[in-house]
Parts: C-alpha cells; sequence; structure tokens
C-alpha cells in the first residue's frame, strides 16, 4: 500500500511541475547589476554590439530556484546529522572498551579476594 501512495504522489508531483512549465513557458532576461549577464545562463550579441543575457523560461526559473533552495536546506541539515554519525561512532567504540572490560573482570573467578590471593590493585585492568 505504501509504494501505492508513493507513485501517486510522484504522478501528483509530475503533474504539477508539467502544469507550472505550462503556465509558465514565456521568457525573460535575467540581468544583475547594470544589464550585466548572469554567467552560468550564457550570453549573445545583442543588435548594438554589447552582450545581453539569453532568455529563459520562467519555468525554468521557477524550479531552478527551489531545487537551489532545497539543496541549500539540505547543506543546512547535514550539520547536525553529521554530529549525531559522529556521537555514534563515539558510543560504539566506549561499547566495545566495557565489553572488552567486563570481559576481563568476568575471566576473575569469584570469591577472588586480594587478601586471599595475593593479588594486587595494579593486576586488574580498570580504566
Amino acid at each position: 500500500m505504501g509504494r501505492l501512495f508513493k507513485v501517486l504522489g510522484f504522478i501528483i508531483l509530475l503533474g504539477v511541475l508539467t502544469w507550472i512549465a505550462a503556465q509558465n513557458s514565456h521568457e525573460v532576461t535575467i540581468n544583475y547589476f547594470k544589464d550585466k549577464p548572469i554567467p552560468l545562463l550564457g550570453h549573445e550579441k545583442s543588435p548594438d554590439g554589447g552582450t545581453q543575457a539569453r532568455p529563459l523560461p520562467v519555468y525554468l526559473l521557477v524550479l531552478g530556484c527551489g531545487f537551489f533552495g532545497a539543496l541549500i536546506a539540505g547543506l543546512f541539515l547535514m550539520g547536525p546529522q553529521v554530529r549525531i554519525i559522529r556521537e555514534n561512532q563515539e558510543l560504539k567504540r566506549k561499547i566495545a572498551e566495557q565489553r572488552e572490560e567486563l570481559d576481563v573482570l568476568r575471566s576473575i573467578p569469584i570469591g577472588q579476594g586480594e587478601e586471599e590471593e595475593g593479588v594486587s590493585q595494579e593486576t586488574i585492568p580498570t580504566s
């Protein structure tokens, strides 16, 4: 049932994106600071001999901004995720150390005291 919902959600998302593209198919020119074209979008020669920005369909602009917004949000959300991964690794290391210590303590016979066997405090490993 979950797979059906995923497929239906994908179809609905695809339909919404298609509708956005159909409604916003006209082209616009995007410039920044005194009619300079954005380098990533390219430029073309204008009739007066200068350069002008290449026209871009509005739907590409809208979808591109949405994509870059999601990318930036993902980068911001990676910080706490990396911290959690680091904490997990540290806790796994501590668990391994404690298991080793427990194995050593389990190997000591019950009832063996420091006075009876002459075992000193230095022979028992501690953390």
